[in-house]
């Protein structure tokens, strides 16, 4: 199992093996190839750092520092937005398989703009084109 934030359940959509330094890269490649190998894993949603978050170099303390001492407020109150956007529970657990699903059903590319338009990697477009490959693969499995 792993916990995981809200916003980053789009995030993974969209991961390119890009990130912030080797570390998180590799912890969240082995977190983003179990989920996406084995969809039946399950995940605990997440309002605050998660297990991708501990390998990040912008965690100190309890939190976010990415644009300053005050980014974790931010960052939860995304997760907060993402989690009851899509309808789940903080704290609620979760297979794989059915965050992609709810995913693939309630969210489209253009609701990114409202949802990670503050997030710096939103202007590259790799969540735009996760969500979209999302909406193909679950689309064809209908």
């Amino acid at each position: 199992m792993f916990r995981i934030r809200g916003h980053t359940l789009l995030c993974l959509q969209g991961f390119q093996g890009k990130g912030y330094d080797d570390k998180f890269i590799a912890n969240m490649k082995k977190i983003h190839e179990t989920l996406f190998n084995d969809p039946t894993t399950e995940v605990e949603i997440v309002a605050g750092p998660d297990d991708i978050c501990y390998s990040c170099p912008y965690l100190k303390g309890n939190g976010c520092t990415l644009k300053g001492p005050e980014s974790e407020k931010d960052v939860i109150e995304k997760d907060n937005s993402v989690i009851e956007f899509l309808g789940f529970k903080p704290s609620g657990r979760h297979k794989w398989e059915e965050i992609l699903q709810r995913i693939s059903e309630t969210v489209n590319a253009s609701m990114l703009i409202g949802l990670c338009d503050k997030c710096p990697w939103f202007p590259l477009g790799y969540c735009e084109e996760g969500i979209l490959r999302l909406k193909r693969l679950t689309d064809s499995h209908c």
